[in-house]
């Protein structure tokens, strides 16, 4: 949670201190209020933050006051991207840094403005085929095949992404979908509460309504409906392996009750039979343990162009990884906690321990 105090109105010119670097909106973001208003409005995916408010500084200047990010996806609202959107961005990217080439000088043999090569490289703005054909040009690309991948991305990018699909979901939630769809293996830990693709619609609407406890009511059953329609995936024939490793303090955390918990324990062990599901538990006597105080799930999505991307989700802030260095610790990290953790059937004992714990 933010602990900075709103502001609901604009200072004057001159008001104010100049905040840190730190504080300021990223390279061309804008200056305008509707920018502001968009880049503040990340909405927590597994409902653990409330966004922060902004405030004008120097009269034009945009400051923000609070969240801090590490290096990674920021969500912005009203630039959700799809999967493709983001892998076509990055590619035209690379493609630029390898050829040596600057942006201005890009645009320059493309005849358009520096700034909309950035907001193509960031996926802030579509690309058309037309486009791609030009820097495949301007980028000297002899090779058909990669010409090709590049012509399939621009086409799939302009494809509606699940947030079309699924109504109403915020930036963040469409973006977590859709990775969570696009993925060929999901390992998701959590530390206090059951995964999300195991919960029961009680114990998930419970969960919900316990960590945002002034949710309105109309919001809560659409986050429980959307948890419930990504929970079905499991199930379907292209479902993703999906790896479930958990704290024990899970089990013993209770959430909406004896009756809802018992259920929940049930569906657990329901769900472990599914051949794409395994589920592990980390026994509260194996002690400190990597990554004890940090929840995540790693997407696995099997593409060249973006292997693996995390997703992790802490009090403020709300970040989707993929740095090869971010990466390689996290992949160390699924590897630990399976080690660390009982074996599946171990762990689905020590579920029904906990199942019949809250029989009475």
């Amino acid at each position: 949670m933010c602990h900075h105090r709103p502001s609901s109105a604009f200072q004057k010119k001159g008001a104010g201190r100049r905040a840190p670097d730190s504080h300021r909106l990223p390279p061309g973001t804008g200056r305008s209020s509707r920018h502001v208003e968009a880049y503040v409005s990340l909405i927590p995916v597994l409902c653990h933050w409330q966004p922060c408010r902004w405030q004008f500084a120097n009269g034009t200047v945009p400051v923000v006051l609070g969240c801090h990010f590490r290096r990674g996806w920021r969500q912005v609202a009203g630039t959700y991207l799809t999967l493709r959107q983001r892998q076509l961005a990055r590619r035209l990217r690379e493609l630029r840094h390898g050829s040596g080439m600057t942006v201005e000088q890009v645009a320059e043999k493309m005849l358009c403005s520096p700034a909309k090569i950035s907001r193509m490289e960031t996926g802030q703005r579509g690309v058309s085929l037309r486009d791609v054909r030009e820097l495949c040009r301007i980028y000297d690309i002899a090779n058909q095949n990669l010409a090709t991948q590049l012509m399939n991305l621009a086409k799939e990018a302009r494809q509606p992404g699940f947030k079309q699909e699924w109504g109403e979901l915020s930036d963040a939630l469409a973006t977590f979908v859709d990775l969570e769809s696009s993925a060929v293996a999901v390992s998701e830990f959590q530390i206090t509460y059951v995964p999300s693709l195991l919960q029961t619609e009680e114990y998930a609407r419970a969960l919900i309504r316990g960590m945002l406890p002034r949710i309105a009511t109309d919001v809560l059953e659409h986050r429980v409906e959307v948890r419930m329609k990504r929970k079905a995936r499991l199930r379907e024939p292209d479902a993703p392996r999906y790896w479930a490793l958990l704290d024990e303090a899970a089990l013993l955390r209770r959430v909406g009750g004896a009756a809802t918990m018992r259920a929940q324990m049930q569906a657990v062990l329901e769900a472990a039979q599914l051949p794409n599901v395994t589920v592990q538990v980390i026994p509260l006597d194996v002690g400190a343990y990597m990554c004890a105080d940090n929840p995540f799930v790693y997407f696995e999505i099997g593409d060249a162009t973006m292997p693996a991307v995390v997703f992790i989700e802490l009090l403020g802030r709300a970040e989707y990884l993929e740095k090869q260095e971010d990466l390689a610790g996290y992949r160390e990290a699924v590897d630990r906690l399976r080690a660390a953790a009982l074996n599946p059937q171990a762990s689905l004992d020590l579920v029904a321990e906990a199942s019949e714990r809250y029989r009475f």
